[in-house]
């Protein structure tokens, strides 16, 4: 199932990846750091077919993410959020679930695109408060109109919970702790209906050494009794000088890390260098990812937030280096042991937002803005904060100051090696601050066996309903409803012969919903026979295919061609702007749908190979812009054959009412005789009254005349006398 050429790495993440792609079961990912979460979000989010949405807590971690923050793609008011009804709460503090689904009033567009959103990924949720992703479910189910758990989108999760946790303002949680056992986005009321899937990435590819990785994990998992202090010890020196570059100082707070990193750069005898970014559309200032002006000199040691984009692998996040020269705008690059300096590009970063394209039927990105600047900041020293997901050969730990949660893991975690660690102050158990629930959530990861056996089971009826949803007609029959509203309500020609075509399409569509109902049952009652697996699967497979070509094939016979026929006939009509553009958009609907049917998969297996653009009986490609002569000039030909117009429509597959249509032009052009389809007596009574009423409206001409002459009729003798 996992294209081999793709950079999964181990047993766990292939199992996450397939899991994310071949199920609905909502996921948490984790790892402590150095396992490759990252990599995973960036394979997964490039790899998977499903719809998916990237979000994180912050305007950094989103940008860095290639997503969108959370409070942006659900427009959540920035508070927090009560999860009940019950009583009155100070709106400075929070709000309650019913003035929250105020703010779900979204536009079409967030609409549709909240509608076909399949896999939603949340990163950095070791940040992400419990009552937030409640809200994000909140907001899925009304959107969606459904009850299920994040109204049934698969989210997925990825953090490391022992790194930084949640923050909130206390008047905030002194409410919030009524309902929430804590914070932690694990103890949200949506997911104590069903606990995700926890998955754990083992495998270390930051650190190697098994001395190292141990001391880390006791230090992760507050396992105090495992913790080698003496080895901490050793690594502690207060009055540490760095006489070589390549070393940076790890802090708990801003104002420290500014301070070193200032008065570095001040001892530095060079000219300062000013260097702007460029920031293009709409970026916002709390998602700058560096810097907008720099400030440099020769000799500045500078580390790298992302990596190369160029391919070439010369930089990566987190990688020490130091500014050798600037000339004029061009800032050259030494690293150490690395002989030769290069020249250092511009990365750009870009602010997106997602948008539901109905032509493809995905959800694509948009690009509202960018900012382009030198991938660096200044690196004698960086918060703790700031550092997550990065990696350093040389650090200096500055445990002075108290920490949060997470931090001690964080710093120790972020360097390679343990002899490249120096503590400017011991770290004692009080340092090591770690949430007890924190480790019973961290418990309940599930083994590579259970995670085979729940993909084993879930991936085959997985692919059955979304089989049957790609079958799914139910939006085709709203928006033909929403054609005869606007029939019935506007001045459309011929009105009556409109709704009879309605009549047809809506008739076709039920019947085709009566069929997709019988097949899934079908399906389902095979899938849950105790019989032989692959021969059972080979039998749905095999009636999947057959179901798949029956249903395109209905769709563009009976729905797609008299509706765009329809279209032709009517697109140079007058003061019909609007009625044309709901047929245009229904028209795409259909199309779309007949494509994403004949693109089914079981698994990940094609069912069927046939050509998805719209091919008639002929051979002859027919689309939307088949001009309406050839198809006029063909009803002709088989009406001399001496064919009645119910065997044209059923030989050509379309309407009586659209081949009456084609009848009609070919007597208003001389080329079929009126007489041959209405009788001498009923012509004369027809054409008097027209010409008595001075009307060519069909419907009062058929109320006058009565249930002796049809519609046809009257429209023919219409066409004969050029009206």
């Amino acid at each position: 199932m996992l294209n081999s050429s793709q950079p999964i790495i181990n047993l766990e993440q292939q199992l996450a990846f397939n899991l994310a792609n071949y199920t609905n079961k909502n996921l948490f990912i984790t790892g402590k750091a150095g396992t490759g979460k990252t990599t995973f979000l960036r394979e997964l989010k490039n790899n998977t077919q499903k719809n998916t949405i990237v979000a994180a807590p912050t305007g950094v971690a989103a940008i860095n993410a290639g997503g969108v923050t959370i409070h942006s793609l659900f427009l959540l008011p920035l508070t927090s959020f009560v999860p009940a009804n019950d009583g009155w709460v100070d709106r400075n503090i929070a709000i309650t679930k019913s003035e929250l689904h105020q703010h779900f009033r979204y536009n079409k567009e967030k609409k549709k695109l909240l509608i076909e959103v399949e896999l939603l990924i949340l990163d950095e949720v070791s940040m992400l408060r419990a009552d937030i992703l409640d809200a994000i479910n909140w907001a899925l189910q009304s959107v969606r109109k459904n009850p299920a758990p994040f109204g049934g989108v698969q989210v997925i999760m990825i953090g490391d919970m022992y790194q930084l946790p949640p923050v909130i303002k206390d008047e905030q949680w002194n409410l919030l702790k009524k309902y929430y056992k804590s914070l932690f986005f694990f103890d949200a009321q949506v997911l104590q209906i069903e606990q995700p899937i926890c998955i754990e990435f083992k495998k270390v590819y930051r650190q190697e050494d098994p001395v190292f990785i141990s001391l880390l994990n006791a230090v992760r998992f507050q396992d105090y009794d495992s913790i080698d202090y003496e080895l901490l010890h050793q690594r502690y020196d207060p009055d540490f000088m760095p006489e070589e570059t390549g070393y940076i100082t790890l802090t708990t707070h801003n104002y420290i890390a500014d301070t070193i990193n200032q008065q570095a750069l001040e001892k530095l005898n060079k000219p300062i260098k000013f260097f702007e970014a460029i920031i293009d559309g709409v970026f916002p200032e709390n998602s700058y990812p560096t810097e907008p002006e720099l400030v440099l000199k020769e000799g500045s040691q500078v580390m790298f937030i992302r990596n190369d984009s160029s391919g070439e692998k010369r930089y990566f996040n987190g990688k020490i280096g130091l500014i050798e020269k600037i000339e004029d705008f061009d800032i050259y690059i030494r690293f150490e042991n690395q002989k030769d300096p290069f020249k250092m590009e511009h990365e750009v970063w870009k602010n997106i937002k997602y948008n539901f394209d109905a032509e493809t039927g995905k959800i694509k990105e948009e690009e509202l803005g960018s900012f382009s600047q030198y991938p660096v900041r200044l690196a004698w020293a960086v918060t703790i904060h700031k550092s997550q997901g990065l990696t350093f050969d040389k650090v200096i730990i500055d445990a002075g100051k108290s920490f949060a949660s997470g931090q001690v893991y964080v710093a120790l975690s972020r360097c390679r090696t343990l002899e490249g660690i120096v503590l400017k102050s011991m770290i004692r158990n009080h340092n090591i601050i770690q949430d007890e629930k924190i480790n019973e959530f961290q418990n309940q990861m599930w083994n590579v066996k259970e995670l085979e056996a729940i993909l084993e089971k879930e991936k085959y009826l997985f692919a059955l309903q979304s089989l049957f949803r790609t079958l799914d007609i139910q939006s085709l029959l709203l928006g033909v409803y929403e054609w005869r509203k606007m029939t019935i309500e506007k001045s459309i020609p011929e009105k009556q012969l409109v709704l009879e075509l309605i009549s047809s399409i809506d008739e076709c569509l039920h019947s085709l919903q009566i069929v997709a109902r019988k097949f899934e049952g079908t399906l389902l009652n095979w899938y849950s026979q105790p019989t032989e697996s692959s021969s059972q699967w080979e039998k749905i497979k095999n009636r999947s295919t057959n179901a798949v070509e029956y249903f395109a094939d209905e769709l563009f016979q009976k729905v797609w061609k008299p509706l765009i026929l329809h279209y032709t006939e009517y697109k140079n009509k007058s003061r019909i702007t609007l009625y044309l553009r709901e047929i245009e958009e229904l028209e795409g609907q259909i199309k779309l749908k007949i494509k994403q049917i004949l693109s089914a998969e079981l698994i990940d297996q094609r069912l069927t190979y046939k050509e998805s653009i719209f091919i008639s009986d002929s051979g002859k490609t027919v689309t939307s812009s088949s001009g309406k002569g050839d198809t006029v000039l063909l009803t002709l030909e088989l009406i001399n054959e001496g064919k009645s117009l119910e065997q044209v429509a059923k030989e050509r597959n379309l309407t009586v009412s659209t081949i009456s249509n084609h009848v009609a032009q070919l007597i208003s052009k001389n080329k079929l005789p009126v007489l041959a389809f209405v009788s001498s007596d009923k012509y004369d009574v027809i054409k008097q009254k027209i010409e008595e009423m001075e009307t060519l409206e069909l419907k009062k001409l058929k109320d006058l005349l009565g249930e002796d002459y049809s519609y046809d009729e009257i429209k023919f003798v219409r066409s004969d006398l050029g009206k």
